[in-house]
């Protein structure tokens, strides 16, 4: 009854009341404005981060394409450096066919793993040093102990077969006949 008659006075003076019921109403309409602020924020920031997953998905696919192409050409370096080396192979298999003459066979099968040597230093390849060097379990393989009198124990007596290394990385160990 007390806003009645506070309303009815308020009226007759052109002022306008202000009700707990309009004060709620400005709140929720403040409200409601907040809220379609914060979706537009959100969409925004949905549509950047779609864009950023869509972009890493892309650059991903490119790099992996990339690597795929990198890893099938890698060898091509390589492999060109072998061709010339299979061709002197040819020749010679070719030569020894019509000739009896051994001396020239062997001097170019020589010449041909002397080429494949230079070629593998190039790329990197380095021979293991095994003969007369103590023995290293890295480097080394032990296939058989010998005992020798005039040799310290743990020392390499014989090189069995070769052992190689690419860029300090040991590629095949060699194999070596160990002193006792």
């Amino acid at each position: 009854m007390d806003e009645k008659k506070t309303s009815q006075a308020d009226e007759g003076n052109g002022a306008e009341l202000i009700t707990p019921k309009r004060k709620a109403g400005k709140k929720i309409l403040a409200l409601m404005e907040e809220l379609e602020s914060a979706k537009a924020e959100l969409a925004d920031k949905t549509d950047k981060f779609l864009r950023l997953a869509a972009d890493y998905d892309n650059f991903r696919k490119r790099k992996i394409r990339e690597f795929d192409e990198l890893v099938a050409t890698a060898n091509e370096k390589l492999i060109l450096q072998l061709i010339p080396i299979v061709d002197d192979f040819e020749r010679a298999l070719a030569s020894a066919r019509h000739t009896q003459d051994i001396d020239s066979f062997l001097q170019g099968i020589d010449m041909i793993q002397r080429q494949v040597m230079e070629m593998l230093t190039r790329q990197g390849v380095q021979e293991i040093e095994a003969k007369d060097q103590v023995f290293d379990p890295h480097i080394h393989e032990a296939v058989m102990v010998m005992e020798k009198e005039d040799v310290p124990p743990d020392q390499v007596v014989e090189e069995i077969q070769k052992g190689y290394t690419l860029n300090n990385k040991v590629l095949r160990a060699a194999k070596v006949v160990v002193s006792k």
